[in-house]
């Protein structure tokens, strides 16, 4: 008998071995784990981040789109009263049609 429980404690002995092993590993694959997670939520700030300054650009460029529209509106309106103005210089009426009532 003697030979077997040496057999079986040796047996045990591997088997805490390979247990102690195995929760090493579990622990380190974990950590791995953790550390990823945190990456990833970094990551994921940047990118939030970075989405808001894209939202704030696209709302920035539109009104300056509009801006620039409007005020191309307005430049062909005055071109147009200063047209008119100076063809009215032109003729000599002053801006009058050279009647007088």
């Amino acid at each position: 008998m003697d030979d077997a429980s040496k057999q079986h404690r040796d047996a045990m002995a591997r088997i805490d071995r390979e247990e102690a092993r195995s929760l090493r590993d579990h622990k380190a694959a974990m950590e791995r784990m953790d550390a990823a997670m945190e990456r990833m939520d970094k990551s994921d700030k940047r990118i939030e981040v970075t989405r808001k300054l894209v939202e704030a650009g696209m709302k920035i460029v539109s009104r300056l789109a509009v801006d620039a529209r409007e005020a191309r509106k307005e430049t062909k309106e005055l071109k147009a009263e200063f047209r008119a103005y100076l063809r009215a210089q032109k003729n000599g009426h002053n801006g009058s049609n050279g009647r007088t009532h």
